[in-house]
């Protein structure tokens, strides 16, 4: 779904689901980081749609960007593009140099998560 200027809507795609007799919803936000449309509107737009099919739970799982496989996916595209450019390797292997540092970071933002430093998943239904 989308939260605007293109289809399906939030309102659409609860409703598609409904209509194919799904008995629950989860809300999954492609974003990178939980910044104001994942934390403030999409959970007060899913309140919101919920609310027109009480019949149907929902719940909202947290930005795709918390996810702790997001740095390794970043660690492994970035080694592939050293790999793909001759020019970036050293004599002695692959450099990985100031991502290392960058990697570092975004495992322990990760960790930060998954130990409940940024909130876990939200039931938004009470289910």
């Amino acid at each position: 779904a989308h939260m605007e200027l293109a289809e399906p809507s939030l309102e659409q795609a609860y409703a598609a689901c409904v209509e194919q007799g799904a008995k629950a919803v989860v809300c999954h936000p492609f974003f990178l980081s939980p910044g104001r449309h994942a934390t403030e509107d999409i959970p007060r737009m899913l309140a919101e749609v919920g609310g027109m099919h009480p019949e149907v739970p929902y719940t909202l799982a947290l930005p795709l960007g918390a996810s702790h496989l997001v740095p390794q996916l970043i660690e492994d595209s970035v080694k592939q593009a050293v790999l793909d450019t001759p020019q970036l390797m050293d004599d002695g292997g692959m450099d990985m140099g100031f991502i290392t540092e960058i990697m570092n970071m975004a495992n322990a933002a990760s960790a930060g998560v998954e130990s409940g430093g940024a909130g876990g998943e939200e039931d938004r239904a009470g289910t």
